[in-house]
């Protein structure tokens, strides 16, 4: 159940300074004047201040936007004070400062909406089944029902499409959030996708038929190609390259068998051992290269570190002979304490001066051991590499030998070959191309397998989302909600039968075209007076009274458990409403309905109603306009 929203005050700045104010109380509030004295531009300048998507040269006059600076407003929502401001003196102006917070109004639609817990929800505009996605319903949208301008007293909602006028009425009675569930929305975009795989099937099977009439031979041509049909034709080919094959080999056999001599079994079997010898040694011979090259390297390796080491025992030896001659501490010169050779005279310790040279010359003698051995094996390696390639030269000529000692064998097989054995051959060859070409169109028509397979796929989630949908649906009682508003809709009309006799109304305007009655389903809400269309059964005037009857249901569900309105209506009458030079309290039965059902409500309950009189109209604010405008 959403909460209800008071506008407790609304002003507005001058440009010259200062601030005209209007405040509101709960319950029906008046605002009411003669012609020309502002209430519509009141009414007007509070619609730009809740959420236009404009500036202000677009939603009011321009030269009240030189007049005035800003709107702004106090609105209350279940003891909780939001201030509202648009200004367009200064800053940007589509945004609306709420508190310290700019928004824009898709930013001002969702914060109203959450302060006043009424459903979020996206509906299809239009058709369902279309390539976008459907809007979110908001609160502008939602305030075209709740507002009626001065201008728009001919239809439910002005300028609204049927759809979204549908998707406002179910949010107001609380339906739209199972009508209009992610559920439904996930199952009309598979119900899209399988429509699109079924036609895909459809283009795809014509497709692959006109292919194949202009690309298969008149023997495989069919009607209406399929994998069965297909298998059959490639099982029957493949049978007579079966019989090809056994009559080739009978004509092969019945050539002279004195031909296929001794010698000509010794020469292939030669040959196949040559073939098999000369590819063992080639790779013997690889391995062998790619061993000395890795020697090769490690020789190089050494040879460089044996030459480091002896740079380095001729330098220690050069710079072995070299003494502090100075004190590092205070730069003086350091006499000798000591003439023994092997002690040194700076600290006096023992001098191992052969131990550097000894461990270097080590590792030279280690070095060069390391290199003969490498040099050796790299000796080695190159004469076993040269003892492959003499054997892969042997291997070769005679493996030439065989094949010219082959050749005359061979010529005298071909003589053996046949005109009947290459007409063999050749009738083989076409009727393996067609099995081929066959078995390609075989390959292609499993696509149309997986495609069945997505299709068959898809109608099972299909049925699995309508068969949740269905239970959802289960809950949704539209006889329940369509007799909400048409037992508050006919009631509001014999109120206002009873405040016609009460002040006096002429009997034309009496309501005497039947009751009101509202078919409403997942897809459409339809207004009906005695079972025709409304706008085409009433008249201009009636339907100002339908209109009213409409608006008063709405702020009846704000008292209904489970509903969504916020108990706010908003009214601003046509000036000429009455032909009467002298209204005075001729309007009011119009308004009594909103009067006393505010005030038996428990809840807040707030309408602002725009008019020229409502004498001796019991409200709970009235406010008096007489400065006439220019």
């Amino acid at each position: 159940m959403a909460k209800t929203i008071l506008i407790k005050k609304l002003y507005r700045d001058l440009a010259e300074g200062g601030r005209e104010e209007l405040d509101f109380q709960r319950g029906v509030n008046l605002i009411i004047g003669s012609p020309n004295t502002g209430k519509t531009v009141w009414l007007k300048m509070l619609d730009y201040l809740l959420g236009d998507t404009g500036g202000p040269e677009t939603a009011i006059d321009e030269e009240l936007v030189t007049k005035y600076i800003a709107i702004g407003a106090l609105l209350e929502i279940s003891d909780e004070y939001i201030e509202l401001e648009r200004r367009w003196d200064k800053g940007p102006k589509t945004k609306i400062k709420v508190g310290d917070t700019l928004l824009d109004s898709e930013g001002f639609s969702t914060f109203l909406l959450s302060k006043l817990e009424i459903p979020s929800i996206n509906y299809p505009k239009g058709n369902p089944f279309a390539e976008r996605s459907w809007p979110t319903l908001s609160w502008r949208e939602l305030l075209r029902h709740i507002y009626r301008q001065e201008r728009f007293w001919s239809g439910i909602a002005p300028q609204q499409p049927e759809a979204t006028i549908h998707a406002a009425l179910t949010l107001f009675l609380g339906l739209a959030e199972k009508i209009f569930s992610p559920l439904l929305g996930e199952l009309i975009s598979k119900r899209s996708e399988l429509f699109k795989l079924k036609a895909r099937k459809e283009q795809f099977i014509e497709t692959i038929n006109q292919i194949a009439s202009d690309l298969m031979s008149e023997e495989d041509r069919d009607e209406n190609l399929n994998v069965l049909t297909l298998e059959g034709r490639i099982l029957g080919l493949e049978q007579r390259v079966e019989d090809l094959l056994i009559k080739r080999e009978s004509v092969l056999n019945s050539s002279n068998p004195d031909e296929y001599d001794e010698a000509l079994s010794n020469l292939v079997n030669q040959r196949s051992t040559l073939l098999t010898s000369l590819e063992r040694i080639q790779g013997q011979k690889k391995v062998l290269i790619k061993r000395l090259d890795e020697i090769q390297s490690l020789v190089t390796a050494v040879g460089r570190e044996r030459t480091q080491l002896n740079r380095v025992l001729v330098a220690g030896n050069a710079f072995a002979d070299l003494k502090i001659t100075h004190c590092p501490a205070c730069d003086q010169k350091i006499p000798s304490w000591s003439n023994l050779s092997d002690e040194c005279f700076l600290c006096h310790q023992h001098l191992n001066s052969d131990s550097a040279s000894n461990r270097i010359q080590y590792e030279l003698d280690q070095l060069e051991q390391e290199q003969n051995e490498l040099v050796e094996l790299r000796k080695n390696l190159a004469a076993e590499i040269t003892e492959q390639e003499r054997v892969e030269t042997s291997t070769k000529e005679r493996l030439d030998m065989v094949l010219r000692d082959l050749r005359p064998a061979q010529n005298r097989v071909s003589a053996i070959i046949t005109t009947e054995v290459s007409r063999l051959d050749a009738e083989r060859g076409r009727i393996e191309e067609r099995i081929r070409q066959l078995e390609r169109f075989k390959t292609i028509l499993n696509y149309r397998d997986d495609l069945n397979t997505s299709i068959d796929a898809l109608e099972k989630e299909i049925q699995h989302l309508e068969s949740r949908y269905s239970e959802l649906e289960s809950d949704i009682s539209f006889e329940g909600a369509s007799s909400s508003i048409e037992d508050s809709m006919n009631h509001y009309i014999n109120l206002l039968n009873q405040g016609i006799n009460k002040y006096g109304i002429s009997e034309r305007f009496r309501w005497n075209h039947g009751g009101i009655s509202l078919d409403i389903n997942e897809r459409i809400s339809r207004f009906r007076v005695k079972n025709q269309n409304w706008t085409v059964k009433l008249g201009a005037t009636v339907q100002v009274h339908f209109l009213l009857a409409y608006h008063y249901a709405l702020l009846r569900l704000s008292l209904e458990e489970g509903r969504n309105y916020p108990g706010i209506v908003i009214l601003d009458f046509p000036p000429n409403l009455l032909d009467s030079d002298t209204i005075g309290d001729k309007e009011n039965y119009l308004i009594d309905p909103f009067v006393e059902l505010c005030k038996k409500s428990e809840l807040p309950l707030q309408v602002i109603v725009a008019g020229r009189a409502f004498e001796g109209l019991e409200a709970s604010a009235i406010i008096q306009l007489d400065l006439v405008w220019p």
